[in-house]
């Protein structure tokens, strides 16, 4: 009888430790450790862009996700340094500067945006200005605890797979007195600052040639913090055994069949951001082949499988005369 109970207990436990396992199904985390927050700062001195340890509250050190197995809500989380705090406030215009305009000072907290990607959408949890919204317009859940913030939204559709998930923290600070300004941002993970997009056709055929283009979209551009041109590597990986380098490529496939290319692009400090595309390759039209049949630019090749066989069969049939001619004389 004890056995019994100890096998039940057993059973029991190995049960709850499928259960745990199956409740977190899907998870993610990204960690950026290092104090590399981004100044831009433009005086009438002229512009200058470095990075700082200065606004610890900027600097975000980890994002992450949780969601649970076959529901659409989903946990997004992200920390700051712990010197610093979310919900810390600056003075935007520095009007404290001026003892006539401290009055009207009203200092803000920092922003911060949250991108998640599925593979059938994005979405973006901001929390600017003291609220928290989803793609600027449904208000969302949310708590801070000192230099940690926690959102939990709903995904569209319960199929849906996340497939990347970063944050960003902005601040501008602006100085009436001094005419100057700056401008505060950090992403986790580093990547985030930046990504590509492959541009090209989804099908082909073989022997077709294609071009393919890695459209690069870097932040610090897009808010006017790019100080010098940035230097790119790319490497493109085609599925087929073969690769190649540069921002355009151009490729053909030999045989059909679906392919996913990949390319992978960085900067001069290693950061990398990586996008992929699916091809499906039919076979094409043997004269229409992208004049792969070397040193035959009339299109004589074509016939070149017919006439290889008329030329076969004639050698059958002049053999098999012989061969009769040879056993009449007998």
């Amino acid at each position: 009888m004890k056995s019994v109970k100890k096998v039940m207990m057993i059973a029991a436990l190995f049960s709850f430790v499928l259960m745990a396992q199956s409740i977190n199904a899907e998870s993610g985390v990204e960690v950026d450790d290092s104090d590399d927050v981004i100044v831009f700062e433009t005086t009438e001195q002229g512009e200058n862009q470095y990075t700082t340890d200065e606004l610890p509250s900027a600097d975000i050190i980890e994002v992450s996700y949780d969601r649970v197995d076959g529901e659409t809500e989903v946990t997004v989380m992200f920390k700051v340094n712990s010197k610093g705090q979310v919900e810390e406030t600056l003075d935007i215009y520095n009007l404290n500067e001026s003892a006539y305009l401290g009055y009207f000072s009203e200092p803000v907290p920092l922003a911060y945006i949250i991108m998640i990607t599925t593979d059938q959408t994005e979405y973006s949890i901001e929390y600017i200005f003291g609220n928290c919204t989803m793609n600027y317009e449904d208000v969302v859940d949310y708590t801070i605890n000192d230099d940690e913030f926690t959102a939990t939204f709903n995904l569209d559709a319960v199929n849906e797979t996340i497939t990347n998930i970063g944050a960003q923290s902005m601040f501008m600070e602006i100085s009436l007195t001094s005419q100057s300004s700056k401008f505060y941002m950090d992403a986790a993970p580093d990547s985030f600052l930046f990504v590509t997009e492959i541009d090209g056709p989804e099908t082909t055929e073989t022997g077709e040639e294609i071009e393919l283009t890695a459209l690069t979209t870097n932040l610090m551009d897009i808010l006017g913090m790019g100080v010098t041109e940035i230097d790119y590597t790319y490497e493109w990986d085609f599925d087929d055994g073969s690769s190649g380098t540069g921002e355009t490529v151009t490729h053909t496939y030999q045989y059909p069949g679906t392919y996913m290319v990949e390319v992978m692009v960085s900067d001069a400090e290693g950061t990398e951001a990586s996008d992929t595309l699916i091809i499906t390759v039919s076979q094409g039209d043997s004269s229409n082949n992208g004049n792969t049949n070397n040193g035959n630019e009339n299109g004589d090749s074509e016939d070149s499988p017919i006439m290889i066989f008329i030329v076969i069969i004639g050698i059958i049939v002049i053999i098999g005369i012989v061969a009769l001619v040879v056993v009449i004389k007998r």
